[in-house]
């Protein structure tokens, strides 16, 4: 009997894209964090948490947004997760968002990607749906957000922020339309196969 799994295929150019623009905008939420007239990230209604790991302290950023959605920002990515549908972590560095069983994550004890939870990436039908709710609901939120500083600071500060930075990839009024363009790209990037054993899902072309 065939097993149904899930085969999530993003197009190359919105993955390329993806990969440059959640690194730039980590870096943008660093500049944010640092600005001398205030903190965006606070202003905006997200709460810090400051952790202590031995040698330094790490900040992060957490947020309860309607209805029942936890968001966290670190340096290294974000996690997203709701009741419904469990969670989702996105490094910064790979535009591969990873699956958690869990919906909220305890930010006082996490400092680094490897003290998540167990992440995988979907293998059913069913992990792919969870995947398709909570991606592109999460950059949405990202896109509204630089929509919210452009209008709050000015285009002017956010190209500050990208100025001296070398990996630029996109300009400041850029930012915003992307994320609302890469998430209607991976709300539809779904298909379903029967195939005679279970496969891992494949992000290709």
């Amino acid at each position: 009997m065939a097993d149904i799994t899930a085969t999530w295929k993003i197009p190359s150019h919105a993955r390329k894209h993806g990969q440059k623009l959640i690194h730039q905008q980590c870096w943008c939420w660093g500049c944010d964090i640092r600005r001398t007239e205030g903190n965006l990230l606070l202003h905006y209604g997200l709460q810090r948490e400051c952790v202590n790991n031995g040698a330094t302290h790490v900040s992060s950023y957490n947020i309860q947004l309607e209805p029942a959605a936890t968001l966290i920002l670190w340096g290294f990515g974000f996690f997203y997760g709701k009741p419904e549908y469990g969670g989702i972590y996105m490094g910064r560095y790979v535009f591969t968002p990873q699956l958690l069983d869990v919906d909220t994550l305890p930010t006082s004890t996490i400092w680094k990607a490897d003290q998540l939870p167990r992440t995988y990436l979907p293998r059913t039908p069913g992990d792919v749906q969870r995947l398709h709710h909570l991606f592109p609901d999460v950059m949405r939120w990202i896109g509204t957000y630089e929509q919210w500083v452009q209008t709050t600071v000015g285009d002017s500060y956010r190209q500050r922020c990208l100025h001296n930075w070398k990996h630029t990839a996109f300009s400041a009024v850029q930012m915003a339309p992307l994320w609302f363009e890469l998430a209607n790209v991976c709300a539809t990037a779904t298909t379903f196969d029967y195939h005679t054993r279970s496969e891992e899902l494949i992000d290709a072309d």
